[in-house]
């Protein structure tokens, strides 16, 4: 059912020896949960919806876009991806209106919420574990620079490494976010 359409795919393979290893088991005083066999999705919605889906049997992590304009289509694509990759979990970056932001918000359709709402939907019906957290924590950990030391930095896809920093700060704190039911 590989029918969604993406800007542009890359995938990326961890290394038993790699740096990501090293922030890995420090962010779990030495002794990490097994990845293995772990699959998880994660996603940066809004009009262009980033996506990374990791892989734990074959250590990689995917990231591409879709494009999401339409809130039905990018619903479809997702589904499509759901369907293919059957994840464990799905990670979605939380989207709020910040006081500061409201006038800016009036009387739009607020399509990232939209967006959200339709991937609770999704998780929901294919009974996939969801949970939520917002931008700036996943991209104050996982800074560019730490991306690039790291060697998981893809350059262009602004907001598949966007959900690629969901993924990475879900594997190092997976608690520190709320969960949905």
């Amino acid at each position: 059912m590989a029918d969604y359409a993406t800007d542009r795919k890359e995938v990326l393979k961890i290394l038993d020896d790699s740096k990501f290893h090293a922030f890995y088991k420090a962010c779990w005083n030495g002794k990490p949960p097994a990845l293995h066999g772990r699959k998880i999705l994660t996603l940066d919605p809004g009009e262009t919806t980033g996506y990374t889906k990791f892989d734990g049997s074959s250590m990689t992590i995917e990231l591409g876009q879709l494009d999401t304009i339409s809130v039905e289509e990018g619903f479809d694509a997702l589904v499509g991806i759901a369907v293919d990759f059957q994840p464990d979990h799905v990670r979605c970056e939380d989207y709020k209106v910040y006081e500061w932001k409201a006038d800016s918000h009036a009387w739009g359709s607020n399509h990232t919420s939209q967006f959200i709402g339709a991937v609770k939907i999704l998780c929901h019906q294919k009974q996939i574990p969801l949970s939520f957290c917002m931008a700036q924590h996943a991209k104050m950990f996982w800074t560019d620079d730490k991306l690039k030391l790291c060697g998981l930095y893809s350059r262009g896809m602004k907001h598949a490494r966007d959900a690629e920093r969901h993924l990475l700060y879900y594997l190092c704190y997976p608690d520190k976010v709320h969960k949905e039911s």
